[in-house]
């Protein structure tokens, strides 16, 4: 029994790779699977809404906190007429 139970666990812990490499993270193959369709491009499969909606939004919230800020727009005026001024 204990052998049964070890392959299940090891089963279960494949599963959520698996699923975790196809719909969540940078990148994922569902948000790119998506970003295709956007492009024209036609999907034989159809790919279950919820989880393609999921695996956008994991995808874009990735991206977003990936970007790096943007500057103080009133630092970033004061350094580039500090710098206008200097030549």
């Amino acid at each position: 029994m204990s052998a049964i139970g070890q392959s299940l666990d090891k089963a279960q812990d494949n599963y959520r790779q698996a699923m975790k490499k196809l719909s969540s993270g940078r990148g994922n193959v569902l948000a790119q699977a998506e970003a295709f369709r956007g492009l024209g491009v036609e999907i034989k499969r159809e790919i279950n809404p919820d989880l393609a909606e999921q695996a956008v939004s994991q995808d874009e919230e990735y991206r977003l906190r990936s970007v790096p800020e943007q500057p103080n727009d009133e630092a970033y005026q004061r350094d580039d007429e500090y710098n206008q001024q200097s030549r």
